[in-house]
């Protein structure tokens, strides 16, 4: 979700599978991940993807704003980043999602 090809790729993805359900009162929902990279220890794990990775990048970044070092990482900050990728995942596809089927 952090390259910057990602958002490209569910443009082109999302409108085709959609197109085949959206107009079925039957759907509920659609599911669209379920790997996503959650765990409370997975700051660490984005800080030791090799250098010039995008999720890395991401990490390093969101880091430096919020002014705290890699050995300064807790429980609590990597909760808070957990929710960061979270965030930043569901907001580019749902808002995609949105876009080609509003119900």
């Amino acid at each position: 979700m952090f390259d910057p090809g990602f958002k490209k790729y569910c443009e082109k993805v999302i409108p085709e599978f959609v197109s085949i359900y959206k107009d079925d009162p039957n759907v509920l929902g659609y599911f669209t991940d379920n790997e996503m990279p959650l765990q409370v220890g997975n700051l660490k794990g984005y800080l030791t993807l090799p250098e010039g990775d995008h999720g890395r990048a991401a990490a390093e970044s969101w880091l430096r704003q919020k002014g705290i070092s890699a050995d300064q990482i807790t429980s609590e900050i990597s909760r808070e980043f957990a929710g960061y990728v979270a965030d930043t995942y569901f907001r580019i596809v749902s808002k995609i999602l949105k876009e080609h089927d509003p119900n």
